[in-house]
């Protein structure tokens, strides 16, 4: 063999020496470092939590539920029983006129400041001749609450946050007739002392 081969070899198996000598002195240094930076614990900067002022708050006044008045107002109303479930815009406009200025049934006490109170609820007795037709007092009934309906929410008058009764019927009157029985609210919120039960 020639020397010059010979020497190119032992040039490469040198060079092939340091390679690895400089692999293993790496590795080992990453074992060095790995085993001695385990037991080290690096000290956590504290989070600083918010002191919380609490803010004063004051109690609400506490506003006492609506309460009824006991004693009710009966308005009574005569109109064209036809032209309400036609919905004729002149028997609507009569009904309503006959709200805004009512007749009362006897025995009833008028409502007084009539525009400045509420009703809390409504009960309409719609005329019922014997034989009568229920869809035609059905007809009435639902005609003459959206009439209240509408003088509430468009008007603003006495009907703005009135719960209505089921139809009763006002036995022998004529389909024209409807008694209307108003339970306003206590005007000054304070609700009438309890009636005791009978024992």
């Amino acid at each position: 063999m020639r020397p010059e081969r010979r020497n190119r070899r032992t040039a490469a198996g040198a060079a092939l020496v340091g390679w690895l000598f400089a692999d293993l002195l790496l590795a080992l240094a990453m074992i060095f470092l790995v085993a001695n930076a385990s037991g080290i614990v690096l000290a956590r900067v504290p989070t600083p939590t918010p002191t919380l002022v609490p803010t004063p708050t004051t109690k609400p006044t506490p506003i006492p539920p609506p309460c009824l008045e006991t004693d009710s107002h009966t308005i009574v109303l005569n109109y064209d029983y036809n032209g309400l479930l036609q919905g004729d815009s002149q028997t609507i406009a009569n009904i309503k006129s006959q709200f805004t200025n009512p007749t009362y049934d006897k025995g009833s006490t008028p409502i007084i400041n009539l525009t400045a109170r509420k009703s809390g609820l409504v009960i309409p007795y719609v005329g019922a001749p014997q034989p009568s037709d229920p869809t035609i007092r059905n007809g009435i009934y639902n005609g003459l609450v959206t009439i209240m309906q509408d003088l509430g929410k468009n008007q603003h008058f006495l009907f703005q946050q009135t719960a209505y009764h089921a139809m009763l019927q006002y036995i022998g009157a004529p389909y024209g007739e409807t008694l209307i029985e108003i339970y306003l609210f206590s005007p000054n919120g304070i609700c009438p002392p309890a009636t005791p039960l009978p024992a």
